[in-house]
């Protein structure tokens, strides 16, 4: 029987295209004053690893993951001219036409993009260190908790995906999850851990934060978003979803909570589960 939690996915996707410039922008004369908002102290969060991070902005095409080189030019040989220690929000100016490392397996691709910070400077990133804003710029779902508001996202990796104009690629796309407090300008990401309902994990981590995968043959749909307290009287925001595969399918949901500063999944339930053969 295969694993259900390894087809997890949630809103399948073939494939994410921007449509962004193939013209980059002169990144002859970089200051990144961005630097020092970049290697600043996450949001005040208590989970061990940092997931909630203030941000200078929630208007973004992209958020660059942390511990990434920032580069001069589309080339891991040219000049680094920042390390991003956090999470950093970003506009998308162009990127490369061809895919990296020249040669490399179709899977293990990506392309590198230009990219503007808040403050107007420009420099390139590798494709894989990226989470790509929804096109459409639209969240899946608001709600609210504990008396904030919340816009819930799912962002994209920047990979060939599961499909592309030839068909089906047999390479996997991470659709991760990620929650924007606009009061605060905050965005928050999902800790991958063990879940309260004994289940060893769900889901698969993208740089240690939860995300659903997208593979041949998968499709899912969010079906509602509510708030709702547990009998144990903790605040919840349950999201539910309908699974679908080429072995099975299943039904379930997704609990959020406040931890402190950070927003956290209290538990993931499946329900009529069928993982096929």
């Amino acid at each position: 029987m295969k694993s259900l939690l390894s087809c997890l996915a949630l809103l399948a996707v073939a494939c994410h295209s921007k449509t962004v410039s193939e013209q980059p922008a002169d990144s002859s004369a970089l200051m990144f004053s961005e630097v020092a908002e970049a290697s600043a102290a996450p949001y005040e969060g208590t989970s061990q690893a940092a997931s909630s991070f203030r941000v200078s902005t929630l208007d973004f095409d992209a958020l660059v993951v942390p511990q990434t080189t920032v580069y001069k030019d589309s080339t891991e040989e040219a000049e680094g001219v920042a390390e991003l220690s956090r999470l950093v929000p970003v506009s998308i100016v162009a990127k490369s036409v061809l895919k990296h490392p020249l040669g490399g397996e179709l899977c293990s691709v990506f392309p590198w993009y230009q990219v503007r910070f808040s403050d107007g400077d420009i420099g390139w990133v590798y494709g894989e260190k990226l989470i790509l804003a929804p096109e459409d710029g639209r969240p899946t779902a608001s709600f609210r908790l504990a008396g904030n508001d919340y816009q819930l996202y799912l962002g994209f990796d920047a990979g060939v995906g599961a499909s592309n104009e030839d068909g089906l690629t047999g390479c996997n796309s991470y659709q991760v999850v990620y929650v924007t407090q606009p009061r605060d300008t905050v965005v928050h990401m999902l800790p991958h851990e063990p879940l309260a309902n004994g289940m060893q994990s769900a889901g698969v981590a993208f740089f240690g934060w939860f995300s659903f995968i997208n593979s041949e043959g998968v499709g899912s749909q969010i079906t509602q978003v509510s708030t709702q307290t547990l009998g144990n009287g903790t605040e919840v925001v349950r999201v539910k979803f309908v699974l679908s595969y080429q072995e099975g399918g299943a039904e379930g949901y997704i609990d959020l909570a406040m931890s402190g500063d950070d927003l956290v999944i209290y538990q993931t339930v499946f329900e009529g589960a069928d993982a096929g053969d």
